[in-house]
């Protein structure tokens, strides 16, 4: 789906303004729970730990948490745990 929403002036003209309305679309949607922290990383092209840095810059407290995450939480963890494992 895409979605298109036309920006005020102000917003078009400053560098960046764009990226900010995502930004905020993102952070909305997540305090709400219509966003899962898996799509907020997808819509902002981001990794887990930047996402962690977003959510906590933003301050962020709840946001929905699904079994993808979940899967994509894990999948990290075993791949430390494996790196650790190697090194010993």
């Amino acid at each position: 789906m895409q979605i298109t929403v036309e920006l005020p002036d102000g917003l078009q003209s400053r560098p960046g303004g764009e990226r900010e309305a995502l930004e905020a679309f993102v952070v909305q949607g997540l305090r709400d729970g219509a966003i899962s922290k898996l799509q907020g990383r997808k819509l902002l092209g981001m990794e887990r730990l930047e996402m962690d840095a977003f959510i906590k810059k933003n301050q962020i407290e709840r946001f929905a948490y699904n079994e993808g995450d979940f899967a994509i939480e894990m999948a990290s963890l075993e791949q430390l745990r494996a790196k650790e494992v190697a090194r010993t």
